[in-house]
């Protein structure tokens, strides 16, 4: 089963997890899929590494389509919308890649975690929030005194 995304262009782009891809990207890209297919946990700390890596993940990438247009041109396509969807697709491609079993395991792991993320980022905007609301007018109220004071 693959997942896919589509680039800035509209071309639609697929990625379907296999051992030979694994090995093709350890190879040539030099990230080691190989090792982490059969550990969940370590696969997924493997595709955060390559997420937070801008220089190597269109690579994989582009890669793991196998698409036939120049690394610099989808290079060109991908955008932050892009970005996230592809590494989305990954993201399934790997969870497909399981037996059945192991797939539903993953999903409800993802979606707690993914949940504990959302209440996490929750919890800091309703902070920051606050913070702006009892900082601002005093931040304001000093901005103007400076300015009429001179300083």
């Amino acid at each position: 089963m693959s997942a896919s995304f589509k680039d800035t262009a509209g071309r639609e782009w697929s990625i379907r997890m296999t051992i030979g891809l694994a090995a093709k990207l350890k190879n040539e890209a030099g990230f080691d899929f190989v090792s982490v297919l059969n550990d969940p946990q370590k696969a997924y700390e493997l595709i955060g590494q390559l997420y937070e890596d801008l220089d190597k993940f269109p690579k994989v990438i582009h890669m793991a389509t196998g698409m036939e247009i120049s690394l610099d041109e989808f290079m060109e396509a991908m955008d932050g919308e892009v970005i996230a969807d592809a590494f989305e697709a990954l993201d399934q491609s790997f969870t497909n890649f399981y037996r059945p079993g192991k797939r539903e395991q993953i999903a409800r792991w993802k979606e707690q975690l993914k949940q504990g993320l959302e209440n996490q980022q929750d919890l800091i905007m309703e902070e920051l929030d606050q913070k702006m609301q009892e900082g601002f007018p005093n931040l304001l109220k000093e901005a103007v005194s400076e300015q009429i004071s001179g300083k």
